[in-house]
C-alpha cells in the first residue's frame, strides 16, 4: 500500500487508538489520532485520505463529528469509517444519515479493516479524479472564447459560459423569459430559435449562421447537438456559439480582392470578343464598301450578313457580362426562401428540355438523362438563380456528349450540406483544362463567350456554396455543387407561401384565453392582411359593427356564451349593416369530446374546427369558407398605380377560383372571373367576352378588387387564360405603337 495515504483515527479510548495505528501500519498505511472530536475537527484537512472514527464519545459523539465534516467544504468529501460496537438498525440508519460511508464494528478484525479501508480509499480516489476531471472542464468551459450554452427539452438554458452571456448579451436574471432559448426576441428574430426547436425535435445536429445584435456588428455560428439519455432520448440541446465576425470581414476582403481579379480577366476577355467582333463588323463593312464602289451590288448582302453577325455576337457578350455582374456582385439576400432542391432541379430539368431532348432528337442524337433526387434537401436561396445554374449545368453537360450519351443529376444530403452532382458520359475535360473552368472568357469552344458556367460557379458563390468539378479524358465529367442545407421551412414560411400574390383576409377572432388567442394571431398573421382578436363576445360583437369582417373564428369554451348567441348577434348585425354574413368557424376545446354536427346544427356555425391544429392548416379552412359561402366580400385590399395584366398573370398562376374586380383610373369598371388557370367570363360597360377582357388588359393604371368566387351567369370565353393573356399583351403593344405614330 502507499505510504502517502493518511488516515485519522478519532477515538476517546487510548489503548483501542494503539491497536488501530498498528494495524494500519502493517497494512503500509500511515495514521494520526485524535482524542475526541473537537481534536478531529480541529486537525482534519484535505490532505487526509480517510477518517476511522468511534461512536461513543463524550462531548461530541461520532454522529455530530460527521455531520460537521460533511458541512465543511474543505474536508467534506473525505470518507468517514465509523468504528462501534452499536449494531441496531436505528444507529446505523443514523449513521447513514449524518453522512458515514462504512461501518466496522469492534473489537476490529483487522482483515476486514483492510478489506474496507482499501475500498474507502479507492472510492476516494475515483471521486477525486472525477472532481479534478470536472474542474479541469468547468475551467474550461468557463474559460472558453466560445460561448456554450446547455438546455433542456422546453429551451430554458440549464448552462452558460461568461462568453456566451457576453456574446448574446444575455440577461443575468434567472428568472428572465429572454433566458430561453426558444422565446428569447433576438434568438428568435436571428433564426437560432427556430434552429434549436429543430434540434430539440428531430435531434440532428446543425449549424447555423446569425446576425449579432446591433451594437456587436458582427455575425455568429452556432453548433447544434441534441443531448440524449442513455436511452437515446431527446433529453436538451447543446449549443457552441463562435464570433466569426473577423473571419466573415476576411472573407469579404477576399471577395472584395477576386473582384478585383475577376474585372480585369473581365476586362481582358472582354476586350478580345469586342476586338473580334469589331474586326468582323470592319472586314465586312470594308468589303461592302468595295463592292458598292465597283458596283457589284450582288456581293454586298454577304458581308451585310457578316456585320450583323458581328454585332449580334457584341451584343451576346454584352448581355452575358450582365449576367455574370449581377451573379458575382448581387448579395441582398433578403428575398431568400426556405426551397426544396429537388424540386427546383425537376423544374430546371423540365424547362431545358429543349436543349438536352428535342434539339438532339432533331439531329438523330439520343441523349437520357437520368434522375436521384433525394428527399430532405432544402437550401435558402434564390430559386431562379438556382434553376439558371442548373440548366447552365445541363447544357454544358449535354455538349460534351455531341454524338449521345447519358446525364446523370444526382441530389443527397450530407452531414450540413446538400451535394448536387451533374455528370456525363462524354468526351471529358483534359487535366490542364480543369482549373480553368468557371474562368470568364475561358472556352474550349470558338462560338461561345465562355461566360456561362462563370455565371453558375458566381450563383454558387453567391449561395455560400462550392464547385469541384472531376474529369477523365474519354469517361466523362462531373460538377459536384455543395450547397449549405437548412431545416425545412417553418410552419410561417408556408404559411405565407399560401398565396403567393400577397393579398389577405380580414379575421375576426373571438378566444377569452388570451395565450391562446395571440398564439392562433401570430400563426395567421403570415397569410392575413388582419386579425382582430377580442377576448370576449361583447368585445367581438362591438368591433363587428365598426368594421367588416370575411370570417369570424369563435372558440366553443366562451364563458356566460354559447356559440348559437354569438352566430345570431353576428347574423343580426350582418343584418343591420346591410351585408352578407361571414363564415363562423368554432374552435373546439382539445379538452372535450365534442359532437361535430351537433354543434353546427344547433349553432348555426359553418364549421367545427377540432384544436389545436396548424396553422397553415386553418388558413386553408378559412379560404375553403369563405369561397363556399360567396359572400362577395372582398378578401384583399386595393392596389393604386397597377399593370392590371401582371395582376391577372399572378392570379392565374396561383391556380385559384376567384372574381377580380378592376377600376381604371378614369372610373370605367370590370369584372373578370378567373377558374383556375382560365378565364370563364368578362364585362367592362356593355362588353362581354374576349372583347371586354383586352379592354381590361389596358387599364395602365387604377386598382383592383380579389373577391371569391361565384358561378357567373354565363361562360363567353372559352379560350386557354396563357393565349388570351399574350393576345392581351400583343394588342396592348399594337396600341401604343399607333399611338406613337410608328
Amino acid at each position: 500500500m502507499s505510504s502517502k495515504k493518511r488516515i485519522l483515527v478519532v477515538d476517546d479510548e487510548k489503548p483501542n487508538v494503539i491497536v488501530l495505528q498498528a494495524m494500519l501500519k502493517s497494512l503500509g498505511y500511515h495514521s494520526e489520532s485524535a482524542a475526541d472530536g473537537y481534536e478531529a475537527l480541529a486537525r482534519l484537512n484535505a490532505d487526509f485520505d480517510l477518517v476511522l472514527l468511534d461512536v461513543m464519545m463524550p462531548d461530541m459523539d461520532g454522529f455530530e463529528v460527521t455531520r460537521r465534516i460533511r458541512e465543511t467544504p474543505v474536508i467534506g468529501t473525505i470518507p468517514v469509517i465509523m468504528v462501534t460496537i452499536l449494531t441496531g438498525r436505528e444507529d446505523r440508519l443514523r449513521a447513514v444519515e449524518a453522512g458515514a460511508n462504512d461501518f466496522i464494528t469492534k473489537p476490529v478484525d483487522k482483515l476486514e479493516l483492510r478489506v474496507r479501508v482499501s475500498s474507502m480509499l479507492k472510492m476516494k480516489e475515483a471521486e477525486d479524479a472525477l472532481r479534478e476531471r470536472e474542474a479541469r472542464y468547468r475551467m474550461l468551459v468557463e474559460n472558453s472564447p466560445v460561448g456554450i450554452i446547455s438546455c433542456d427539452l422546453d429551451g430554458t438554458i440549464t448552462e452558460m459560459n461568461p462568453a456566451a452571456v457576453n456574446l448574446l448579451d444575455m440577461p443575468s436574471g434567472e428568472d428572465s423569459q429572454t433566458r430561453n432559448l426558444l422565446t428569447n426576441p433576438y434568438l428568435v428574430q436571428s433564426g437560432l430559435s427556430d434552429a434549436v426547436r429543430i434540434c430539440l425535435e428531430s435531434g440532428r445536429p446543425s449549424v447555423n449562421e446569425f446576425a449579432l445584435k446591433v451594437k456587436r456588428r458582427g455575425h455568429a455560428r452556432a453548433y447544434l447537438v441534441a443531448i440524449r439519455t442513455v436511452t437515446g432520448t431527446v433529453a436538451g440541446a447543446q449549443i457552441v456559439v463562435e464570433d466569426i465576425s473577423h473571419y466573415k470581414r476576411t472573407e469579404d476582403m477576399r471577395l472584395r480582392s477576386e473582384r478585383l481579379k475577376a474585372l480585369v480577366e473581365m476586362a481582358e476577355g472582354a476586350g478580345k470578343h469586342f476586338n473580334d467582333a469589331l474586326q468582323i463588323i470592319a472586314g465586312g463593312a470594308q468589303m461592302a464598301m468595295s463592292c458598292l464602289a465597283s458596283r457589284d451590288y450582288s456581293s454586298v448582302r454577304p458581308y451585310l450578313e457578316k456585320i450583323r453577325g458581328g454585332a449580334d455576337r457584341a451584343g451576346h457578350t454584352v448581355r452575358l457580362l450582365q449576367q455574370f455582374a449581377h451573379a458575382r456582385s448581387a448579395t441582398d439576400v433578403s428575398q431568400w426562401k426556405v426551397i426544396d432542391l429537388g424540386d427546383i432541379v425537376a423544374e430546371a430539368i423540365e424547362r431545358s428540355s429543349y436543349w438536352w431532348k428535342t434539339k438532339p432528337a432533331q439531329s438523330g442524337i439520343e441523349v437520357a438523362l437520368e434522375t436521384e433526387l433525394g428527399n430532405d434537401c432544402f437550401i435558402e436561396g434564390e430559386k431562379e438563380e438556382i434553376v439558371e445554374l442548373v440548366i447552365n449545368l445541363l447544357k454544358n453537360a449535354v455538349e460534351a456528349i455531341p454524338a449521345g450519351g447519358t446525364i446523370t443529376v444526382k441530389i443527397v444530403s450530407e452531414g450540413d450540406r446538400v451535394i448536387l452532382e451533374i455528370q456525363d458520359d462524354g468526351i471529358g475535360i483534359p487535366r490542364n483544362h480543369i482549373e480553368k473552368v468557371g474562368e470568364p472568357f475561358w472556352t474550349t469552344k470558338p462560338s461561345h463567350a465562355g461566360l456561362g458556367l462563370a455565371i453558375g460557379f458566381g450563383i454558387v458563390r453567391r449561395h455560400l456554396g462550392t464547385v469541384a468539378v472531376t474529369s477523365k479524358k474519354g469517361r466523362g465529367t462531373t460538377v459536384h455543387v455543395r450547397l449549405p442545407r437548412v431545416a425545412p421551412p417553418t410552419e410561417s414560411q408556408q404559411i405565407a407561401a399560401l398565396h403567393p400574390i400577397g393579398v389577405g383576409l380580414n379575421i375576426l377572432l373571438i378566444e377569452s384565453d388570451e395565450d391562446a388567442a395571440r398564439t392562433l394571431q401570430r400563426q395567421l398573421r403570415p397569410a392575413v392582411g388582419s386579425v382582430t382578436v377580442s377576448l370576449s363576445p361583447q368585445e367581438g360583437f362591438r368591433q363587428f359593427q365598426e368594421k367588416d369582417f370575411d370570417a369570424v373564428l369563435c372558440a366553443v369554451n366562451m364563458e356566460g356564451f354559447d356559440v348559437s348567441e354569438v352566430v345570431e348577434k353576428i347574423r343580426a348585425i350582418s343584418g343591420k349593416k346591410a351585408i352578407a354574413q361571414p363564415p363562423v368557424i368554432v374552435l373546439s376545446d382539445p379538452k372535450k369530446t365534442l359532437d361535430r354536427d351537433e354543434i353546427i346544427a344547433g349553432s348555426g356555425s359553418d364549421r367545427i374546427v377540432a384544436m389545436p391544429i396548424s396553422g397553415a392548416r386553418l388558413v386553408e379552412i378559412v379560404r375553403d369558407e369563405i369561397s363556399a359561402k360567396g359572400t362577395g366580400i372582398a378578401f384583399s385590399g386595393t392596389l393604386g398605380s397597377i399593370d392590371i395584366l401582371e395582376v391577372a398573370q399572378l392570379m392565374l398562376l396561383s391556380g385559384q377560383r376567384l372574381i377580380l374586380e378592376v377600376e381604371a383610373r378614369e372610373g370605367i369598371r370590370g369584372t373578370l372571373f378567373l377558374d383556375g388557370r382560365g378565364i370563364r367570363h368578362a364585362v367592362v360597360g356593355d362588353l362581354e367576352g374576349e372583347e371586354a377582357l383586352y379592354r381590361c388588359m389596358n387599364f395602365r393604371g387604377g386598382s383592383f378588387t380579389s373577391m371569391p368566387w361565384r358561378e357567373p351567369g354565363k361562360t363567353t370565353i372559352n379560350k386557354p387564360g396563357e393565349y388570351l393573356l399574350l393576345e392581351a399583351a400583343r394588342r396592348r403593344d399594337e396600341t401604343k405603337r399607333t399611338n406613337r405614330g410608328d
